[in-house]
């Protein structure tokens, strides 16, 4: 039997298709990007965070910059720029 491989779309739902990963991402793109702000603004468990923000980076919508002697903080890739209009769609 022959199984398709996924298609692009059904790859990107399968990754930011829980609750969590799409707030996290509305997060970014209105400006937010600090592992503090993320708690903050969603009142999620650090745990789980950690667990959403570590998936977004391995499949680079995030990417992670840590200056010396700071706190790191998460900006959009052009992959992540790229999910801008399913935003849009969304809202």
């Amino acid at each position: 039997m022959f199984f398709p491989s996924p298609s692009s779309a059904q790859r990107t739902i399968s990754l930011v298709g829980d609750a969590w990963t799409l707030r996290i991402l509305r997060t970014v793109f209105r400006g937010r990007r600090r592992y503090s702000d993320f708690v903050e603004e969603l009142g999620i468990s650090r745990a789980v965070l950690t667990n959403r923000l570590t998936k977004l980076v391995a499949n680079e919508l995030l990417v992670r910059h840590t200056i010396e002697g700071g706190h790191p903080d998460y900006k959009l890739t052009e992959r992540g720029l790229d999910l801008w209009p399913m935003f849009l769609a969304m809202w």
